[in-house]
């Protein structure tokens, strides 16, 4: 019966481990890309003692034996401490990336599910950026991250500049899958493109899948607000459609350093929404320079929906003293204007003694 079980556990293991190595083509196949990672030997012939400063042993047998440290970590059965795996895997992936990822995406579960996780599968994607034709090794695992990171740290921008724009933009568009990892990819690339060619970017952009289309134009906008603030607006205004106004919060940040005022009549005329990106912007800008100023703006906006949703943002922003003043000098009653969807209390909250 043991036997049985242990050849049932082998047989399901092998599976898993085929399942998760990359989809490649036969080309790919043939040069060698894949490499199937030899298994990590069942008896470690070393450990890690983590009292005190265990870095630089960690860092030496990650350097010389990645596949016995992890086998180490997996037999103590213990999620390791912060940043134990990411200092291992990173460091595996810039040696050896199949067998990296491949490991990874072997740990147990409880070691899968724990949240610092995802940061070392980022931080593992952007060190296989930081080499040499880096972005064809990223491309090759970038639907296997994508399924399960849910946040992403960017890379150095310095990949954006390893190939020609175009030809980034054609293996982008074509392997990107529009989750976590593709999206910020895409947003750093459309970013740093549009720094050189800010045409050339646009109508790559278009040409993108919808999934895609709404993270280069995030690129695109938040570079633009850098560098001609009034010119994104304009195009936002006249160009744009319904979607790509929804990123005016970027350029909305900018202008409301000069002139908060104009920001939100900005944000009244052309979005006449509520919109927490775009509203919250402004007021994180204005509380920083004049709170009170912002306060009273939102009251005297003469429509209720966009009133409330202006005085909930500032709410967000301003401090502790500024909200008790405004709760003091404007009380419940006659002279507080309420947003069409809610009506004051007729009676009092508590009978009175």
């Amino acid at each position: 019966m043991k036997t049985l079980l242990f050849s049932l556990a082998s047989l399901a293991l092998g599976f898993t481990a085929a399942r998760l190595l990359p989809v490649s083509s036969p080309s790919a196949a043939a040069a060698g890309v894949i490499k199937k990672p030899a298994p990590p030997s069942s008896q470690p012939a070393r450990s890690l003692d983590l009292k005190g400063d265990w870095k630089p042993a960690a860092q030496a047998w990650a350097a010389e034996d990645p596949a016995g440290f992890c086998a180490w970590l997996v037999q103590r059965g213990i999620i390791p401490e912060r940043d134990l795996l990411n200092l291992l895997f990173t460091a595996w992936a810039a040696q050896d990336t199949d067998a990296a990822f491949t490991a990874f995406f072997n740990l147990p579960a409880d070691f899968r599910r724990n949240p610092r996780h995802q940061m070392v599968l980022s931080n593992m994607m952007s060190s296989v950026l930081s080499v040499p034709d880096g972005l064809g090794t990223v491309l090759k695992w970038l639907p296997q991250v994508d399924r399960h990171i849910r946040t992403a740290l960017p890379p150095d921008a310095q990949w954006t500049k390893s190939l020609p724009p175009a030809q980034t933009a054609a293996l982008l568009g074509e392997h990107c899958t529009g989750g976590t990892y593709s999206s910020s990819l895409i947003r750093q690339f459309a970013g740093a493109w549009a720094q050189q060619d800010r045409a050339a970017v646009m109508a790559w952009m278009k040409s993108l899948r919808p999934e895609l289309h709404h993270d280069a134009f995030t690129g695109i906008i938040d570079e633009w607000a850098e560098q001609d603030a009034p010119g994104a607006l304009a195009y936002l205004a006249t160009q744009a459609d319904s979607g790509e106004r929804m990123s005016a919060y970027a350029p909305l940040a900018e202008l409301a350093k000069k002139d908060p005022k104009a920001a939100l009549a900005w944000w009244e005329e052309n979005l006449a929404m509520p919109n927490s990106l775009c509203v919250g912007e402004i007021f994180r800008v204005w509380c920083g320079t004049n709170a009170m100023e912002a306060r009273d703006y939102a009251f005297a906006i003469e429509d209720p929906t966009l009133r409330h949703h202006a005085l909930t943002s500032w709410s967000q922003h301003a401090s502790t003293g500024e909200l008790l003043e405004t709760i003091i000098k404007n009380p419940d009653g006659s002279n507080r204007r309420y947003p069409s969807s809610v009506a004051p209390l007729e009676t009092p909250c508590y009978p009175e003694p």
